[in-house]
């Protein structure tokens, strides 16, 4: 008699359940015709709009002299990080919100940087540098195209900065997510001798990023992996790592940086006391790009003569660099 009931209640169900599926099927016809309906057209967003383009300002000498620039080699120049502006705050609202367009000198998923700069203080002088980049700089490059635009400021600094940062290493320019930054200097007070060095500088970071994208594998093989070896001789449990070599081996046995591989060893502080680092992936390859864009090969391997090693890397660097089309001495 139980089944029975059970059954006889369905029964008396079934109107209410037909009911219901008549409902939903009426709802969900109506959704689809609706759905259906004409909409308005469609209009053109700015979303695309390219903000590296250079206008003209010439009530300014700088600005004018950065359209000039933009107009000769295709590169646009910035001295503020903002490079656009746009309203997004609704009509009647108390205060007003700003989309921004920004240069980055880094990118991290979770918008968190390891990179930062300081603002040009002075930017007078980007009107004597402009020149010597368009002459100097630019046709060493494979192609103009490879500079999203340039980001002038006094300085950057990264996790892993040296403390004696020196043109020679290399730390003058850093390519970022969409710009690259360039340290600004007076290059009207610059003789001949430390133009080049500022011209190889400006080169070797922007050509840091370019190798790593395009021969990263031979780079870690060949080139990286000869300090790795050698380091090893010495009994360093690291490396490629910034942490001071008096951790890892005593300050009796820290080794000659040209006998590793290298071309210096950087300063940083530790316990507020400059020590000597074990370099960084990033500081090595610096140094040897400079020189590389420095010295010719025949002078670079009189002054390292005595050192196989470095000599090995920067021939490892000298054909990467002109394998990706960089024009060297």
């Amino acid at each position: 008699m139980q089944i029975k009931y059970y059954c006889m209640l369905s029964i008396f169900q079934l109107p209410f359940y037909f009911k219901y599926r008549l409902v939903f099927l009426a709802a969900f016809m109506m959704q689809f015709f609706t759905a259906c309906k004409k909409e308005a057209t469609l209009e053109e967003s700015n979303e695309d709009v390219n903000y590296f383009v250079r206008t003209d300002n010439p009530s300014d000498p700088v600005d004018h002299a950065l359209f000039q620039f933009y107009e000769q080699t295709g590169i646009a120049g910035f001295y503020n990080d903002t490079i656009h502006r746009k309203l997004i705050s609704r009509p009647g609202e108390k205060v007003e919100r700003y989309d921004y367009t920004r240069l980055a000198l880094t990118y991290a998923l979770q918008g968190e940087t390891a990179t930062g700069f300081t603002y040009l203080y002075n930017k007078s002088y980007i009107t004597e540098l402009l020149p010597f980049m368009q002459d100097q700089v630019v046709p060493a490059l494979p192609s103009n195209e490879i500079i999203p635009s340039l980001f002038f400021v006094d300085s950057f600094y990264t996790f892993s900065t040296p403390l004696d940062k020196k043109m020679e290493h290399g730390w003058t320019a850093i390519y970022g997510l969409n710009t690259v930054g360039v340290v600004v200097k007076d290059v009207s007070m610059m003789n001949a001798s430390e133009k080049e060095v500022y011209r190889a500088s400006i080169l070797a970071g922007i050509a840091e990023k370019w190798l790593l994208l395009t021969h990263a594998s031979v780079l870690q093989t060949e080139f990286y992996q000869i300090t790795r070896n050698l380091l090893k001789t010495v009994n360093t449990s690291a490396n490629y790592v910034f942490i001071p070599y008096e951790i890892l081996v005593p300050v009796n046995r820290i080794p000659q940086p040209e006998a590793m591989g290298l071309l210096y060893h950087p300063l940083a502080l530790y316990s507020n006391i400059p020590k000597e680092f074990m370099p960084t992936e990033s500081i090595d390859i610096r140094a040897f790009m400079t020189a590389a864009f420095l010295y010719s090969e025949e002078d670079f391997l009189e002054k390292y003569d005595a050192y196989p090693a470095v000599i090995q890397k920067y021939k490892v660097v000298r054909e990467l660099l002109l394998k990706a089309g960089f024009k060297l001495q």
